[in-house]
């Protein structure tokens, strides 16, 4: 049973990535300057000013999350 799960699985995973792969080569791609939405952090290039680590503060060990924790976003605020 667990030959057939994994099976399966790997075929899943694997027609997922294809069909992922082929909408990408057909899709246009964006334009420069389109890929962040107009009102989001690092349109224009312009994003929140660094914020160093204060006492009692908690990073961990994802990179995004440090990034949006060192630049003064919240998960409640940031899209992720």
């Amino acid at each position: 049973m667990s030959f057939i799960f994994k099976a399966f699985h790997n075929i899943a995973l694997f027609s997922w990535d294809l069909s992922t792969a082929i909408v990408n080569l057909i899709i246009p791609p964006k334009s420069e300057g389109k890929v962040t939405p107009e009102g989001h952090p690092g349109f224009g290039g312009k994003w929140p000013d660094f914020v160093l680590p204060k006492e009692g503060d908690s990073r961990c060990s994802c990179p995004a999350l440090n990034a949006m924790a060192n630049h003064g976003e919240s998960l409640t605020t940031a899209s992720v």
